[in-house]
């Protein structure tokens, strides 16, 4: 049985392992070329977004942000809202009309018993 911890090393900070994400795929000359990213573990290439949301995201967030620290130990800054509706508003209308959307299904066992599952994802292309 481990050792009783105290209650001071309850709120001590963890000592964090930083690990290199090998998941990230920097963007590349062919890419900018195509219009499209690639990346190695997706079996899609996914269209850039446009210009104009890029350029518009870069100036994010739309309005000042609301300090809110009227508690002990609680520094936030709220911003309502971060991206602006118009903005928001094309960001989901390109990602509804550009992302593929598919349906995955899997075979595990629960509790014995092998069971298919189905993810909700319609396909769109």
């Amino acid at each position: 049985m481990p050792g009783k911890r105290t209650l001071d090393s309850f709120f001590a900070p963890a000592a964090k392992k930083v690990r290199p994400n090998t998941d990230v795929v920097e963007s590349t000359a062919e890419d900018q070329k195509t219009g499209h990213t690639s990346h190695p573990h997706y079996p899609f290439p996914i269209k850039n977004l446009p210009a104009s949301l890029t350029e518009a995201f870069a100036l994010l967030p739309g309005k000042q942000g609301r300090f809110v620290n009227d508690q002990p130990d609680l520094d936030l800054v709220y911003y309502e809202p971060y991206i602006p509706r118009h903005l928001a508003k094309q960001l989901y209308n390109f990602l509804r009309a550009e992302l593929p959307f598919y349906r995955v299904e899997y075979s595990i066992k629960r509790f014995g018993v092998d069971t298919l599952i189905k993810t909700p994802r319609s396909a769109q292309f």
